[in-house]
């Protein structure tokens, strides 16, 4: 008898999705459509289950974006494991300090997709390094790096 075919399936690791384009001109098209796509290809490829979506027309810069707060919020349910999320690049989901440090208190995995990266608690110093110098040169518009 396969085993395999009675052993108990194990649970699909459930993902929400957030895409940010940066203003309203950034906006016109398919800016965001195009993120939620890349971000759903690459959910299916992993086999997750994407539980929701979330985006926003803006800078993150500012924390109060619609999106972003129900991601935070969805975040702050509890629920165990938490989902993992899924965005194109740190600079996507935010480009203030006081946010990502908010982000690390809640304790989620993050997948960056440009990069193929994971950052979560667990990450290392030098990744956690990375990511942060990252949100610090948007934050304080270090040439190289947008405003939006």
């Amino acid at each position: 008898m396969n085993q395999r075919k009675n052993a108990p399936k194990e649970p699909r690791r459930k993902a929400v999705l957030y895409a940010r384009v940066g203003g309203a001109a950034k906006a016109e098209g398919d800016a965001i459509e195009h993120q939620l796509h890349l971000l759903r290809k690459f959910a299916r490829s992993k086999k997750y289950e994407i539980i929701e979506e979330f985006s926003d027309v803006g800078s993150a810069r500012n924390s109060n974006r619609p999106g972003y707060s129900k991601l935070v919020a969805s975040m702050q349910r509890g629920d165990s494991p938490k989902p993992v999320v899924v965005t194109m690049d740190i600079g996507r989901l935010t480009r203030n300090l006081s946010d990502l440090a908010a982000l690390a208190e809640l304790d989620i995995e993050l997948h960056l997709l440009a990069t193929d990266e994971s950052l979560s608690n667990q990450s290392s110093p030098s990744m956690k390094f990375k990511h942060a110098s990252d949100v610090l040169a948007f934050h304080l518009g270090l040439p190289g790096f947008g405003r939006v």
